[in-house]
């Protein structure tokens, strides 16, 4: 249920403005606070973004994060978001149980349908290899194109 009122809120709220650093801000901070989680994340500057990218973008951070905390039950995450050649990037990796072969659930599925929608693509994963000495982790990426239109 609390899935569905999420994405009927999106829905709702597609018109009204939305400021996408306040939002993340926001959302970190209450995760950490309730959940008892590090998150590890250096606001950058970012262009002009449409509000349904903006949107895309916040809801992608809320499901990486409940999924990473409900399911890999990791106590540490670190979130990168910048634009670059034409691109934004989002890279959200955290320190829990390696991501497996489970089929993505609603959440996941929406969020990959929304991005897919945008012209970008996803790649969810463990996050081996990367840091040597560090538990093997989850990686969520996400590209999305700058779209001309706002």
């Amino acid at each position: 249920m609390d899935e569905i009122r999420r994405a009927v809120r999106m829905l709702k709220d597609e018109g009204a403005s939305f400021d996408l650093a306040a939002a993340l801000s926001e959302l970190i901070q209450d995760t950490r606070d309730n959940a008892g989680v590090a998150i590890l994340y250096r606001p950058e500057p970012l262009p002009l973004l449409s509000g349904l990218t903006q949107r895309v973008i916040y809801h992608a951070l809320m499901e990486g994060m409940t999924n990473g905390i409900r399911h890999g039950r990791c106590t540490a995450f670190a979130f990168e978001l910048y634009a670059e050649d034409g691109w934004i990037y989002f890279d959200l990796s955290n320190d829990g149980d390696p991501y497996g072969t489970a089929r993505p659930g609603f959440g996941l599925t929406s969020m990959m349908e929304r991005v897919h929608l945008l012209g970008g693509s996803v790649r969810i994963g463990s996050r081996s290899g990367e840091d040597a000495g560090t538990p093997e982790g989850c990686r969520l990426a996400i590209s999305l194109p700058l779209s001309e239109e706002r």
